[in-house]
C-alpha cells in the first residue's frame, strides 16, 4: 500500500515537473520591432506601404531575425495633415504577434496645403451678405465651398461660458454647400484653436472630429469638432453642416 502511494506521489511530481518545464520553455514573447533612428520616414498618399519597411527590423529572442514577417498594418493620417501613425506587425515561429506604432511624416495626394489658410478665409468672411444669392452660380461653375454662416455669434457665446483655462475652437464657417463629387477636407474649415498653455501644434494633434461626409451621395451631413488640452479641459463643440447637391 505504501509503495503504491509512493509511486503515485512520484508520478504526480514528475507530471508537475514536466508541466513546469513546458511552461518555462514555451515561447510566449513576440519579436522586438525596431526602427533605425536615422530613418526619416515619409509616407505619401497612394504610395506602396511596403516602402515604409526600409530600416525596420524584427528580432525574436528565440527565433532570431524574423524581419521577413514584417508588414504594415495601417497608416492613419493625423488631423494636422502633415503626420501619420503607422502600425507595424511581426510574428515569430510560435505565432507570437508584436505590434509597433510610431509617428511619421505624411504627405497628402494634393500636398500639404492647409497649414496657413486662415487669412484668406477670414477675408472671405468679411464680404457683405449681398453675395449670398450668388452661391448657386458659384457652385455650378467652380464647385468650391461657399460660406453660409460667418457670424460666429453662437461660437463666441459658447466660448465665453467655458471654464477658465479651456481651449477655444473656431471654424471659418458653419454651413457649406458642395457640388456632388467635390473633395471634402475636414481640416479646411478650422480657423483657429487657442489655449492658455498648449501650442497650436499640440492642440491640432488632439482634435476630435465626429461625423462623416460622403460627397458621392447627395444629402446633408453634420461634422462636430472639439479638442481637449493637456490639462483635460475640453473646448466648445463647433458644428459644420455640409450640404452635398
Amino acid at each position: 500500500m505504501k509503495k503504491s502511494v509512493i509511486l503515485i506521489l512520484m508520478g504526480c511530481l514528475i507530471i508537475t515537473a514536466g508541466v513546469a518545464y513546458l511552461v518555462y520553455t514555451t515561447d510566449r514573447d513576440g519579436p522586438v520591432i525596431q526602427m533605425d533612428e536615422s530613418t526619416d520616414l515619409t509616407y505619401t498618399e497612394g504610395q506602396d506601404k511596403e516602402e515604409l519597411l526600409k530600416g525596420v527590423t524584427a528580432i525574436d529572442k528565440k527565433d532570431g531575425d524574423v524581419s521577413d514577417t514584417l508588414m504594415v498594418e495601417s497608416v492613419v493620417p493625423a488631423l494636422s495633415g502633415d503626420k501619420a501613425t503607422v502600425t507595424f506587425v511581426a510574428v515569430d515561429k510560435h505565432n507570437n504577434v508584436t505590434k509597433y506604432q510610431c509617428e511619421i511624416n505624411y504627405q497628402g495626394a494634393a500636398g500639404a496645403e492647409n497649414n496657413d489658410t486662415e487669412a484668406p478665409r477670414e477675408d472671405q468672411n468679411t464680404e457683405t451678405p449681398d453675395t449670398e444669392e450668388e452661391t448657386p452660380e458659384a457652385q455650378e461653375t467652380g464647385g468650391a465651398p461657399e460660406a453660409q454662416d460667418t457670424t460666429g455669434d453662437e461660437t463666441e457665446a459658447a466660448i465665453s461660458q467655458l471654464p477658465e483655462g479651456s481651449p477655444a475652437f473656431r471654424l471659418t464657417e458653419h454651413q457649406i454647400t458642395l457640388k456632388k463629387g467635390t473633395k471634402f477636407n475636414y481640416m479646411d474649415y478650422i480657423r483657429e484653436i487657442t489655449d492658455d498653455k498648449d501650442s497650436r501644434e499640440d492642440l491640432y494633434r488632439k482634435i476630435h472630429v465626429s461625423g462623416e461626409v460622403k460627397t458621392s451621395q447627395a444629402g446633408t451631413y453634420e461634422v462636430s469638432y472639439s479638442v481637449t488640452d493637456s490639462d483635460g479641459h475640453q473646448s466648445n463643440v463647433e458644428k459644420l453642416q455640409v450640404t452635398v447637391e
